[in-house]
């Protein structure tokens, strides 16, 4: 039995079809690999990327936000009045208490203007999402 042109050519396309599939999958696994090196070296370059950023919109969203002067925690988003130590320590309804003092250290000044401005860094001992504080509260210390 004779091999037909025509079935010659059609074992000829698949095998062609089926090279070009594996050299496709060789490609598109050498390309990813390569996407995930980059990626590496990136978040290893500039692991603190997603931190600035959120930094830089709290910046924007409060441009008058204070940190403590001790340990540098902030922003601590103060509203109500200037005088800190008129509610400090004030009991509340549900058992908590007003704190106006730093909640990492317990740094306190009487008046907010004693408190710096917050200079749009997160301290690397406090995670972002932890760091961001309104210093009025009605949570005693207890319970952070």
């Amino acid at each position: 039995s004779e091999l037909t042109d025509a079935l010659f050519n059609r074992y000829m396309d698949r095998l062609r079809r089926h090279m070009r599939s594996q050299d496709f999958i060789t490609l598109t696994q050498q390309l990813q690999e390569q996407v995930q090196q980059i990626a590496a070296r990136l978040h290893q370059n500039v692991p603190d990327l997603s931190r600035e950023a959120l930094a830089h919109q709290l910046r924007n969203a409060f441009p008058h936000a204070r940190m403590c002067d001790n340990c540098g925690y902030g922003p601590i988003d103060h509203f109500a009045c200037s005088d800190l130590r008129t509610h400090h320590e004030q009991r509340v309804a549900g058992g908590g208490a007003v704190s106006n003092s730093c909640p990492t250290c317990g740094w306190f000044c009487a008046t907010i203007d004693e408190w710096p401005l917050w200079d749009g860094r997160f301290r690397k001992h406090v995670a972002p999402e932890d760091q961001m504080h309104c210093l009025y509260t009605d949570k005693t210390a207890a319970e952070r």
